[in-house]
């Protein structure tokens, strides 16, 4: 009897730890608010940022764009699933403002922004080229996980793709 009450004391509390790091949807509004929002973007997701994360963040602060290019990071990836588990997790897809995509059941244990698709592929066939932006939740916090940018930005301030270039300054 002991091992059983043990058993279940223990499913449960692992089931709650893990519902610790899924995101709410109360929670994507307010990140999503707050991404879009603010005039300095890049200040609010650093306030954020893992211990691991903050180390590469001063080469994005150089870049004079990257308040500009969160501002068009409209393209919001919901994966759904095991924390930490790419191939299992089952991907949402949704676009600034109209969110309509979240999933209402399972956890959602990774948010993404990024550029819209049709740009990245107006400069990569495979839709590699552009900016993306990662949250996660670490002991039920929302944390700033992730920064990639996969577009070169010159020294003038303009993006070598003209297509992502001529969509930056819409």
């Amino acid at each position: 009897m002991k091992t059983i009450l043990f058993f279940i004391f223990l499913c449960s509390s692992c089931a709650f730890a893990d519902e610790t790091n899924c995101f709410k949807r109360g929670e994507i509004d307010s990140l999503v608010t707050g991404f879009f929002s603010s005039s300095d973007n890049f200040g609010y997701v650093k306030k954020m940022a893992t211990e691991k994360l903050k180390n590469k963040l001063p080469y994005y602060e150089e870049n004079n764009q990257i308040n500009n290019i969160m501002k068009h990071a409209t393209q919001i990836i919901f994966n759904r699933g095991n924390p930490g588990d790419y191939e299992s997790s089952k991907q949402f897809i949704d676009n600034y403002p109209n969110i309509n995509n979240f999933p209402n059941n399972g956890c959602v244990w990774k948010v993404s922004f990024l550029t819209p698709e049709k740009i990245r592929k107006m400069c990569d066939d495979d839709g590699a080229a552009g900016y993306f932006f990662g949250f996660i939740k670490i002991n039920g916090e929302i944390k700033f996980s992730s920064i990639l940018g996969m577009e070169i930005l010159r020294p003038d301030g303009s993006f070598v793709c003209k297509g992502f270039d001529r969509y930056m300054k819409e």
